[in-house]
């Protein structure tokens, strides 16, 4: 396997450096990796726009999410985040450019295809809601029931199963106003994985969650790749820096509606160096350059 920094997509590594000098990470990657056959595109997004009215949100964005890799999709509040992630599915479509999903073109496919690649790319929403008066467990095996993949019995058991990678079986015979915040979250999450899908898009995962159950949430995320969930590629889309900067294998830092940064964690730090948009966004700090630019504009 290749090192961060060191992919076969070499025009998107912007910035290579030596996973040496930066010893944050994870080992989501090796276990992502194990569980495909070789590293391949899953995702590629060529030259995509998208406007609402006269505001440019997606500026021939450009990027690639590969099979094995976890890629934290980083940048400032309405820079077009959650809306590329909507595209990957099929909920929302560009004005221009393509998207290819396993090779196929999303805005061409009916509603059958769809339908196929939300099984294969599950799409967890901000605020995801469960319903309050199933069970945990009878929450995370709706979709294999509805969908009529398994029986009540079986899905059942998957919903065990699932819970169980994350020592939460024994919330399976709780309601959702019975457990924390963070577990709700998480329940949220193993429900999209319950059907089996190789993808799994998360868009802020830790939104309106306090310190703790934040945590709690990216530990799970991090644990994904450690645990036998099916999940080959892992997509987040997070404001947190601190965690994407430990779990994610590669960066993507919308910026203005545009790819400013494509690079691995150590990429993305040395970036910082001499890119103060970058800097400010990586600190948190509420003063910068992005200030100025807004107040500019």
């Amino acid at each position: 396997m290749k090192p961060r920094g060191a992919c076969s997509d070499g025009a998107f590594v912007t910035d290579p450096v030596d996973d040496a000098e930066f010893p944050t990470g994870s080992c989501v990657t090796e276990i992502l990796m194990a569980a495909s056959d070789a590293e391949a595109i899953a995702i590629d997004i060529q030259d995509v726009g998208r406007s609402f009215g006269s505001q440019r949100v997606l500026d021939r964005v450009s990027t690639r999410f590969m099979t094995g890799r976890a890629t934290f999709v980083v940048g400032p509040s309405g820079c077009g985040k959650s809306l590329l992630m909507k595209m990957l599915v099929g909920l929302e479509t560009p004005d221009s450019g393509r998207i290819l999903v396993f090779g196929k073109h999303v805005a061409t496919m009916n509603a059958a295809e769809l339908n196929g690649l939300r099984r294969r790319v599950a799409f967890v929403p901000q605020h995801p809601a469960l319903f309050d008066s199933l069970t945990v467990g009878a929450n995370i095996a709706l979709p294999l029931v509805f969908h009529r993949i398994q029986d009540e019995a079986a899905a059942r058991s998957t919903a065990v199963r699932l819970l169980s990678l994350f020592n939460l079986a024994d919330r399976a015979d709780l309601l959702p106003g019975q457990i924390n915040q963070s577990d709700r979250k998480i329940v949220s999450i193993l429900r999209s994985m319950a059907c089996g899908p190789e993808c799994l898009v998360l868009d802020e995962p830790t939104t309106g969650l306090d310190s703790p159950s934040r945590d709690a949430v990216f530990s799970m995320i991090r644990e994904i790749g450690m645990v036998d969930s099916g999940i080959e590629t892992l997509i987040v889309v997070s404001h947190d820096m601190q965690s994407t900067m430990a779990i994610a294998d590669r960066i993507v830092f919308l910026y203005k509606g545009v790819v400013r940064h494509d690079t691995s964690p150590a990429g993305f730090l040395t970036a910082t160096a001499t890119d103060p948009i970058a800097a400010q966004f990586l600190a948190g700090a509420a003063d910068g350059p992005m200030n100025t630019e807004a107040d500019e504009a």
